[in-house]
């Protein structure tokens, strides 16, 4: 009886353990997944241009929203993404 309760006690202990490692994994996953889109803004609703820069459009669309020192260097990547209602299923 009393190595029974041993054992039982162990498996709790060690289960214990295992949600403790896990809920630690899933939260240093979350700020993985934060970090990665740190830097990302999806801007919608600008009509395309002929001469279109994405890049002059997101510095344009900064300022007139009031983001002061904003320039195409402060931009890694700019680009259009293609169009979803286009999409077939």
């Amino acid at each position: 009886m009393l190595e029974s309760l041993r054992q039982s006690t162990k498996k709790q202990v060690s289960e214990l353990d295992l949600e403790k490692v896990l809920k630690e994994q899933d939260v240093k996953l979350d700020e993985m997944h934060q970090y990665s889109r740190r830097d990302c803004i999806e801007i919608t609703g600008i009509p395309v241009t002929s001469n279109d820069n994405p890049k002059q459009l997101t510095v344009e669309l900064g300022e007139l929203m009031g983001i002061a020192n904003i320039s195409e260097h402060h931009i890694s990547i700019a680009h259009r993404l293609p169009s979803t209602r286009n999409v077939d299923s």
